[in-house]
């Protein structure tokens, strides 16, 4: 497969790339099938994928969230960030501090920063 999506590049269907997004996540490769999905513009799709890789798709995720601008996604990855996710772990608030950098919310980052500031100075 991977050698037909390197032949394919950019100038696949949008119907191929569902297809190759299909592959990669009935193998259980979350991250390259979330890519895929991207493609396409299936940004819910995606992200769920993404967040299913846990803390080493997070940019990725991110990215997705900032791209599709859709309330319930961006609701989503802050839930996820927040510890609601399957590990029940709080994420590092650089992360939410990037997601609002690429939502284009700059005042939310500013705070988020500020935040992450004062966080340093207590450690």
């Amino acid at each position: 497969m991977d050698a037909f999506v390197q032949a394919l590049g950019d100038k696949g269907t949008q119907e191929q790339y569902l297809k190759i997004a299909g592959h990669y996540e009935s193998r259980g490769n979350f991250n390259r099938a979330g890519d895929f999905y991207v493609i396409c513009g299936q940004y819910d799709k995606a992200l769920k994928l993404f967040l299913q890789c846990g803390e080493s798709a997070i940019d990725k995720a991110i990215n997705v969230v900032g791209k599709a601008k859709i309330e319930s996604l961006t609701h989503q990855l802050i839930d996820y960030l927040m510890g609601d996710g399957p590990d029940g772990v709080p994420k590092d608030p650089k992360y939410i501090f990037r997601l609002y950098m690429a939502l284009g919310n700059y005042q939310r980052a500013a705070n988020t920063a500020i935040v992450i500031a004062k966080q340093e100075q207590q450690q």
